[in-house]
């Protein structure tokens, strides 16, 4: 019985704990006002011009360019453990509106943002590696657009405007993964892998294809 009441007790508390720890708006932000989902699958900068707004079943001539905003939590899959920091709610990320200065949308205007996929990649200074963590439960990210309710978060101008580059490179370091989930091995949990490697086989090919920066063309690599 005395086992009984401290599991129940326990189990009392920790909700508490947490919910005390990690503060929670008081609704959401998508309670209020028309809202436009978009989903992306590759991390990169996106472009919505007149016509994709138009696609969206928005007339563009009714916007307030100043009241045009967007929400977005980034990439990654959602923390499994209950006491780490996530963000409540969606938060409003910058965006870029290029209106020609006249404070009205037109034809030839546009609205740009960065835009992360569901997969995410992470740093790590100490040892200088990039650590790749796919999301296995989606493979786009959300984000959500609404227009005339307040006033939107802006990309800022650097303040020290453009200077003269003094260094030239003709290379860049990159990062690429290539992993496919076509099977689960024991048919049960999250580890997926590729096609089987039989014995016969002499090697595993791999086609990776990286921008040639600064020239927008592809080179293709195999192995």
């Amino acid at each position: 019985m005395v086992l009984k009441k401290i599991f129940i007790f326990l189990s009392l508390l920790v909700p508490l704990m947490v919910s005390g720890s990690v503060p929670h708006a008081d609704s959401s932000v998508l309670a209020r006002g028309q809202w436009y989902k978009l989903a992306v699958t590759n991390t990169g900068i996106y472009r919505i011009n007149w016509q994709d707004l138009n696609a969206m079943g928005v007339d563009p001539s009714t916007l307030e360019v100043s009241r045009i905003r967007m929400f977005g939590n980034g990439s990654g899959m959602l923390p499994e453990v209950n006491s780490s920091l996530r963000i409540d709610d969606l938060r409003e990320i910058a965006i870029l509106v290029e209106d020609g200065g006249d404070g009205h949308f037109d034809a030839g205007d546009y609205i740009l943002f960065y835009g992360e996929g569901a997969d995410k990649w992470n740093y790590d200074r100490l040892t200088r590696l990039f650590s790749h963590q796919r999301n296995i439960y989606s493979d786009s990210t959300y984000y959500y657009m609404n227009f005339n309710l307040a006033a939107g978060k802006r990309v800022q101008p650097d303040p020290s405007g453009p200077v003269t580059p003094n260094n030239f490179s003709s290379v860049y370091d990159d990062h690429f993964l290539h992993e496919l989930d076509q099977q689960n091995l024991i048919r049960s949990g999250r580890e997926m892998s590729a096609s089987r490697v039989r014995p016969s086989s002499a090697a595993l090919a791999c086609r990776a294809s990286l921008l040639h920066w600064g020239t927008g063309r592809s080179w293709g690599t195999g192995a």
